[in-house]
Parts: structure tokens; C-alpha cells; sequence
């Protein structure tokens, strides 16, 4: 069950970050391209750079 537990949180995050990629692009703070972006590669570079 902890399982369970650990995939709908993960999946929560995914979805919360993807919003906020939307949101940025709907205020003109990023282009739509990044819509494009997976999210765990824009993650890692980001946490790479």
C-alpha cells in the first residue's frame, strides 16, 4: 500500500508542476515550447546546471 501511497504523491507533483509550466505560459513568462518539455528532463537539467 505504501506503494500506492508514493505513486499518487509522485503523480501529484507531476501534475502541479505541469500546471505551473501552463500558468507561466498563459502570463508570458515562458514560451509554449516548454510545454513540450518531459517534465523529469527539465527537472534534471535544471538540477544539473
Amino acid at each position: 500500500m505504501a506503494w500506492l501511497k508514493a505513486d499518487i504523491s509522485g503523480l501529484r507533483q507531476e501534475i502541479q508542476q505541469s500546471d505551473g509550466r501552463l500558468r507561466a505560459v498563459e502570463h508570458g513568462q515562458a514560451k509554449p515550447e516548454s510545454l513540450l518539455e518531459d517534465p523529469r528532463e527539465a527537472i534534471g537539467a535544471r538540477s544539473a546546471a
